[in-house]
């Protein structure tokens, strides 16, 4: 697992009818998924992104295997 500091996100994806399908683009990174385990873990991470990215915040994730497990907004 990698800490990623300071990060704005830029980009949303979410596809559906499948859950737990969801991509953020980390500014300057590659498309990263959200940790699939739960629905509700999926939903949270994709509204914390999404407040990120409209209000321009930077962002502290822990990802595992190009995967965003844990996400802090600041």
């Amino acid at each position: 697992m990698a800490w990623k500091y300071n990060k704005k996100i830029d980009g949303l994806y979410v596809y559906g009818p499948q859950n737990r399908n969801a991509w953020v683009h980390v500014q300057g990174n590659e498309w990263r998924y959200l940790w699939s385990s739960h629905d509700s873990q999926v939903v949270a991470m994709m509204r914390m992104a999404a407040h990120a990215k409209a209000d321009n915040r930077n962002v502290n994730f822990n990802e595992e295997g190009n995967k965003i497990k844990q996400m802090y907004i600041w």
